[in-house]
């Protein structure tokens, strides 16, 4: 498909592949000097989509997409450099590492998209609910994901700064 490529492991995306449900999301791989990549990376055109269907809410020349595992199942993470905005599709980021991501026991499954921006130390900041409802599960996710911490995004050996979505019970299909 132009405009996506997908990285790590084989994927079988139940929107490009017949007779899928779920995506397959096979371990983690190991990346150099003691990083793990997530399983799959999802890179796309701002247009081309990713883990959501908000296309060209992220700005930047690409739009990644990483799944990552927590108690309540998985969520996604897509995000984007909007500095390179007016860039080239040339240079790769490196996807960030979770190092805690863990939602309160009893959180009910909703849909539920967040925007927000992960700063250079791989803190979330700045977040917002853009979809879903329900004060109470909405007070208990703002809360588990203030907590949240990850290796941050990498232009080559630097951390940056991007602007991110996080997503809930997200259907890829």
């Amino acid at each position: 498909m132009a405009g996506v490529s997908i990285r790590g492991g084989v994927v079988n995306l139940p929107s490009f592949g017949p007779g899928a449900n779920s995506p397959n999301v096979p371990g983690r791989m190991p990346r150099e000097k003691g990083r793990i990549n997530p399983a799959i990376t999802i890179i796309a055109t701002p247009r081309s989509g990713g883990g959501t269907n908000l296309y060209g809410s992220l700005k930047g020349d690409k739009v990644y997409t990483i799944y990552i595992d927590t108690r309540q199942g998985t969520a996604i993470l897509q995000y984007a450099d909007p500095a390179t905005r007016e860039g080239g599709f040339d240079e790769d980021l490196t996807a960030p590492e979770p190092v805690r991501a863990e939602l309160p026991a009893g959180i009910k499954k909703v849909r539920m998209l967040i925007s927000c921006t992960m700063d250079r130390s791989g803190l979330l900041r700045n977040l917002k609910v853009i979809e879903g409802s329900g004060s109470e599960l909405h007070n208990k996710l703002m809360a588990a994901l203030s907590n949240w911490r990850f290796r941050p995004v990498l232009r080559g050996n630097d951390p940056i700064e991007v602007e991110a979505i996080v997503g809930f019970n997200i259907d890829t299909r």
